[in-house]
């Protein structure tokens, strides 16, 4: 089984950009985002509004919701379901770390900046 979940600990410890654009520009299309992010740090939740628009057509909104986990929650969460994690990291290649989830360097349309964790597990 393979997880990934939005790493609390990278959203509360740095700063969140309320406000990004983003691009998606392909030989077959052309539309540009701008994204809304708002932080409940009681909840642990963030919520995304996000305003597409693509030349000669109505601009399409679209929300979304997160729940933010720290590591050790999705940890027991997983093993919770019958599972045992063989791999938890914070980053796309991989590599050990101390599960901060530290940005990478460029953003991505979504705005999640790689600020996410991804879980490896096999049931029990």
């Amino acid at each position: 089984m393979d997880a990934s979940a939005l790493n609390a600990r990278s959203y509360f410890a740095g700063e969140l950009s309320p406000r990004i654009e983003g691009r998606v520009d392909t030989p077959e299309f052309t539309a540009t985002s701008v994204s809304t992010l708002t932080l409940d740090r009681a909840a642990r939740r963030m919520t995304r509004t996000r305003v597409w628009r693509v030349a000669g057509e109505p601009d399409v909104e679209d929300f979304a919701e997160y729940r933010l986990l720290e590591p050790d929650e999705l940890r027991r969460l997983v093993a919770d379901a019958g599972f045992d994690v063989l791999a938890m990291y914070d980053n796309r290649d991989f590599r050990e770390s101390d599960l901060t989830g530290a940005p990478r360097t460029r953003t991505d349309v979504a705005g999640m900046r790689g600020r996410k964790l991804y879980l490896f597990a096999r049931r029990r």
